[in-house]
């Protein structure tokens, strides 16, 4: 079974997050996704979304 990729995205980030790493480690996640994903205007508004629940001074 194949997960939607917007999900797999949503769900790595939650786990980081579970995890408490660096906001280094988060921001460095988010930029290589986009690197990635990049043309791909869905899974940019995902990574958007993922950007904005960062903990705040991440």
């Amino acid at each position: 079974m194949h997960m939607d990729p917007a999900e797999v995205l949503r769900e790595t980030f939650q786990n980081l997050l579970n995890r408490k790493v660096s906001p280094e480690q988060l921001q460095d996640f988010i930029d290589r996704s986009r690197n990635y994903h990049s043309g791909d205007r869905e899974m940019s508004a995902v990574l958007d979304e993922l950007q904005n629940q960062m903990p705040k001074g991440a």
